[in-house]
């Protein structure tokens, strides 16, 4: 599954209010409304990702 977050290429810093690595998001990132919870999705490609907000979770991602 594709990562978003600071780390990628196609990163570009959004809005300060979402809480993201560092008080930033991306402007490519959106959701999808899925049952039991939304899934966050890459607005260039439209897949799922998986997010990531601290250097701790970018580690767990990349090991698993």
């Amino acid at each position: 599954m594709k990562l978003c977050g600071c780390k990628e290429l196609c990163f570009v810093n959004g809005e300060e209010a979402w809480g993201y690595w560092g008080g930033v998001m991306c402007l490519h990132l959106t959701e999808k409304h899925r049952e039991p919870e939304n899934v966050s999705i890459c607005g260039i490609t439209n897949e799922e990702v998986n997010t990531y907000s601290s250097e701790t979770e970018y580690c767990e991602l990349v090991d698993n």
